[in-house]
């Protein structure tokens, strides 16, 4: 096991280690086809700068059928959920993705902790999910962040079915607002005689 203690080798240096700033993992490039991704030994549940539990996903891309996307191979996208208590309106999304991850893996949704007081809570889950394989399409956010998702996403323009074809959601329009009664015009008051 590494530490951060720095020793002194035999030739008087603090380190012994090559290191090029270019030799970076490959960064994981959005893509409309999805990824091959396992889940890695690293996931783990963590506490947020608000205090609540933050899972943390691990996904090793290992591959694609984009010809453009070849070279993210190898790279890793972590998904980040984090839980908020019931009645938060910020926990529809991580309850979602959960909810999401059970079906796709054919895992008990009991497996989530429904009384969450230790992070060790969450073991069960996370070793039920390090070393899983599927499908994800990864996606940038508008600050440039990738996100996971585990079906595919719509983009906002519908859905593109097995042929192909882009299915656009058809909304039902908004009811007609009724019109706010009119105000009776008040008539001026006479001046009262004396």
């Amino acid at each position: 096991m590494q530490t951060n203690s720095v020793q002194t080798n035999e030739q008087g240096y603090d380190f012994d280690l090559d290191f090029d700033i270019n030799d970076a993992p490959p960064a994981a490039q959005p893509s409309e086809e999805p990824y091959t991704a396992t889940c890695g030994q690293g996931a783990k549940v963590v506490k947020n700068r608000e205090k609540f539990p933050m899972i943390i996903l691990p996904w090793e891309l290992t591959g694609t059928e984009d010809s453009e996307c070849q070279e993210s191979i190898g790279a890793e996208v972590p998904d980040f959920i984090t839980l908020h208590p019931n009645g938060d309106k910020r926990g529809g999304f991580g309850r979602r993705k959960l909810i999401e991850l059970c079906e796709l893996f054919n895992l008990e949704t009991t497996i989530v902790p429904q009384k969450i007081r230790s992070l060790s809570d969450f073991d069960p889950f996370l070793e039920a999910m390090r070393g899983q394989t599927a499908q994800v399409w990864v996606r940038a956010n508008s600050t440039g962040r990738t996100n996971v998702y585990y079906s595919a996403p719509s983009n906002g323009a519908g859905n593109v079915d097995d042929a192909g074809e882009t299915n656009v959601p058809v909304r039902a329009a908004a009811p007609a607002k009724k019109a706010a009664p009119k105000a009776k015009p008040v008539a001026p008051k006479k001046a009262a005689r004396r």
